[in-house]
Parts: C-alpha cells; structure tokens; sequence
C-alpha cells in the first residue's frame, strides 16, 4: 500500500521537533514495516528551501538521506495531477501546494494520505489520515 506523507510530516521525521517529531517518526516506522512511502519533489521543494536559504547543509544531507531511502517512492507530478489540483483547489479553497499534494497522491493510487493538517481531510479523493 502507498501512504503519501505531506511535506510538514517529512519535515517532522527529520528535523524532530518536540511534540510531532516522536509522533512522526512512530507513524512511519510503522508504515515501513508494511508499506510503501510516497512523495513528490514538490515534498523535497518544501524539505529544503529553508535550509538552503541558510546553507544548512548538515540538514540538507538529512533530507536526502530520507528522499533516498529503500521504502520511499517519489511520485510523478503529471498533467493530470494537476488538473485534479485545480479542481481542489477549486473545490476547497487549499493551497497550491496542498492541492498538488492530495492530487500527487491520489492520481498515483495512494491509499492514505498523511498530514497535520486537518483542514485537508475535507478532501474526499483520498483518505486523509491526520497526525495527532
């Protein structure tokens, strides 16, 4: 099964914060153990703009250390991808970038999306699974 992760729980797993981070990093150790992760490079875009911005280049190498990673899958973003953002976009007032996102991974055939966002399980494409 693919679980795509939105870019704010990637950046949890690998910057562990206190609160999200723990969390984070449980949830996917135990998509691991069965499934397949799913992203795009707009998740590696939102991962490492700030770091690179300040030349952090030790988190930079976390990053892609994740990206590279046996168990992730880095999804297409493709002409239908978008089209499908638009009307989410459309639909449900999210971002650009959220839009994308949920339709990154429901046009690929994830299962899960996973978030912390809440607003986003107003998306019905795709089952929304909300960090907690």
């Amino acid at each position: 099964m693919l679980i795509y992760l939105d870019a704010n729980i990637v950046i949890y797993a690998v910057e562990n914060p206190a609160g999200f981070g723990a969390k984070a990093l449980a949830r996917i150790e135990a998509i691991s153990r069965s499934d397949q992760i799913a992203l795009s490079e707009l998740t590696r875009l939102e991962c490492c703009s700030f770091p690179l911005r300040n030349a952090d280049f030790s988190l930079l190498r976390l990053y892609d250390g994740f990206f590279q990673r046996p168990d992730v899958t880095i999804l297409p973003i493709t002409t239908n991808v978008f089209r499908r953002a638009c009307l989410l976009q459309a639909m449900h007032d999210f971002s650009t970038v959220d839009s994308i996102h949920l339709a990154a991974a429901f046009e690929n055939g994830c299962h899960i999306f996973l978030t912390n966002d809440p607003r986003l399980s107003r998306c019905a494409d795709v089952t929304v699974e909300v960090l907690s």
